[in-house]
């Protein structure tokens, strides 16, 4: 009797084991699920970026607002001052994306949840697997031996050559503009229930995350994904930061009307 009742017990404690351990799965598997679809249920803001040898060249804000149904947009320089004698681009190092963020989060006085920065390889990649870009080309570049100017179908090997032409004169030349006008460019172009798995499918590409760098999970890229496929539906907003630019004899600097606000430049 003492020995089934050992038994007994043995089983039981191991069905309960076992019971434990398929609901904690269930339950983790629900929680990353909420985790994944939290962006999407309320505003959050994400980083954009694009880095060429380990440099960044461009820098943006997007603003998801479900509730309004609005994204909006605001380039970031990446010439801002952010000290008496460094610049935004400077703070990029290693891969160290937070001391950027801390930044960027006191220049529009608000959280940034997440951030995906993308080299340049990786946008010839994207732009090449999803589908060209028509986009106003604001500087002259050449590409292949042809000049890029106005108007222009983009493929991602062109648009790789516009972010990395050597050839600009950077007193007049704004890189996070034409970067965040390059993706806006790209979303209207792409953001459709059609390329919307082409996106997905270059986003999980190994090239393409080995090539970005990106504190969004899978799910959450599926995620925000699926909320640009009604791009045409949802309302824009393109703000800016208030400041002025400096021209010295070998380069340009903006300067921020304040280094540190309160005020969320998308309220």
């Amino acid at each position: 009797m003492k020995i089934k009742t050992q038994l007994f017990l043995k089983s039981f404690l191991l069905s309960f084991l076992l019971f434990a351990l398929i609901s904690s799965i269930i339950i983790a598997s629900a929680y990353i699920e909420m985790v994944s679809l939290k962006p999407l249920e309320k505003e959050s803001n994400i980083l954009i970026g694009i880095i060429h040898e380990d440099q960044v060249i461009s820098l943006a804000v997007l603003n998801f607002n479900p509730e309004k149904r609005e994204i909006a947009f605001v380039p970031i320089p990446d010439n801002t001052l952010v000290s008496e004698n460094t610049i935004l681009q400077d703070l990029y190092q290693n891969g160290n994306v937070k001391t950027i963020v801390g930044k960027v989060e006191n220049l529009i006085g608000t959280n940034i949840n997440r951030y995906l920065l993308f080299s340049t390889e990786a946008i010839r990649e994207l732009t090449n697997n999803v589908g060209k870009v028509n986009y106003y080309i604001p500087y002259k570049f050449i590409h292949e031996g042809t000049e890029f100017s106005g108007q222009s179908n983009l493929s991602g090997d062109t648009a790789y050559s516009m972010f990395t032409y050597s050839g600009y004169n950077l007193k007049e030349v704004s890189m996070s503009n034409m970067a965040s006008s390059f993706l806006q460019s790209f979303l209207s172009n792409h953001a459709n229930g059609t390329n919307i798995a082409k996106i997905k499918n270059s986003l999980s590409s190994n090239t393409v995350l080995k090539a970005t760098n990106t504190n969004l999970t899978a799910e959450e890229i599926i995620a925000y994904c699926d909320y640009l496929a009604d791009y045409s539906s949802l309302s824009h907003r393109f703000l800016e930061l208030k400041g002025t630019t400096q021209t010295t004899s070998k380069s340009k600097y903006f300067t921020p009307d304040e280094l540190f606000t309160t005020k969320n430049i998308f309220k």
